[in-house]
């Protein structure tokens, strides 16, 4: 019974390091709103018709090498 509860309790915590929008940026001259964490980047603009646009990247680090990364503030 012990080792379900620390398989859940151990699945939940790996899961919120890879799921919780970790980054939020604002860019107010772009109106658009971006969030970010370890396995998805999420992209909303606002337009001038006051419609929500947006643009999903499922793990947006894996697409760049090793020289990038270090160098990404």
């Amino acid at each position: 019974m012990r080792i379900y509860l620390y398989t859940f309790i151990l699945t939940f915590v790996f899961s919120f390091f890879l799921f919780f929008p970790w980054n939020k940026k604002i860019y107010e001259e772009e109106r658009m709103v971006t969030y970010s964490s370890l396995s998805y980047k999420i992209m909303i603009w606002k337009g001038r018709d006051e419609r929500n646009w947006f643009e999903f990247y499922p793990f947006p680090e894996n697409l760049k090498n090793s020289l990038e990364l270090l160098a990404d503030p």
